[in-house]
């Protein structure tokens, strides 16, 4: 069997903040490597660095020092363009709110990725994804028309759409009943596990880890693995 290979990257990654007269380490020095194929959750409590460390793994900020290779490629003294650049093609990214823009139709959610790149909606993958993750009868509505758990699924497909190889989820199940949560990190577990992606889920919920392949807690800006 093939060994998975790194999609993510972080070499001794510090992030410094200056508050009025002091400096505050949110982020101290982090190393690890994420496979494709693994899904991985980082739990802690708020204000621990957890928001700091998915920041910086998405490209939204830079680390004070260290290195963050993205499929290899370090993005750590790339510019603004580079970086947008980045979050466009490599990254998918799932919200706490599911971020769905109001007066579009799901269909249109997606075609509006499509514009964003440039490029005519790719109706094959947008119909396979539909029909992976349940929500082909769902095209035409908006989103005040969808349940919680239905919104999340058109966030997931607005990620992965486009084939990123790799999916952040920041809280993605946090305004969800239990049953729907666990339907939405099935759903998201399934993804890193079929198609390769790495995924990184940030969770309050200690229920959801036994989906995950690999399991850190960020404490006072530390990421250690879970024991």
């Amino acid at each position: 069997m093939a060994k998975e290979k790194a999609l993510l990257q972080m070499i001794d990654v510090v992030r410094d903040f200056k508050q009025g007269g002091e400096v505050v380490h949110a982020l101290k020095k982090t190393n690890l490597s994420i496979m494709a194929g693994q899904l991985v959750a980082i739990i802690g409590p708020s204000g621990s660095g957890k928001s700091t460390f998915l920041t910086i793994a998405g490209g939204l900020q830079l680390p004070t020092s260290g290195v963050v290779l993205i499929e290899k490629t370090d993005i750590t003294n790339m510019n603004s363009k580079q970086l947008s650049d980045i979050r466009l093609n490599r990254i998918g990214f799932i919200l706490q709110s599911s971020n769905l823009v109001p007066f579009l139709s799901v269909d249109q959610q997606l075609e509006l990725r499509s514009r964003a790149v440039g490029q005519s909606v790719n109706k094959v993958s947008r119909d396979k994804i539909f029909q992976e993750l349940g929500i082909e009868s769902l095209r035409s509505k908006y989103p005040s028309e969808l349940s919680g758990g239905e919104r999340q699924r058109v966030a997931i497909a607005k990620a992965i759409y486009g084939d990123p190889n790799i999916i952040l989820a920041d809280e993605p199940t946090a305004s969800l009943d239990t049953k729907k949560a666990f339907e939405v990190v099935e759903i998201i577990a399934r993804q890193a596990k079929d198609h390769k992606k790495a995924v990184i889920m940030v969770t309050h919920d200690e229920r959801l880890i036994k989906y995950c392949d690999v399991v850190y807690v960020m404490k006072d800006g530390i990421l250690s693995l879970k024991k």
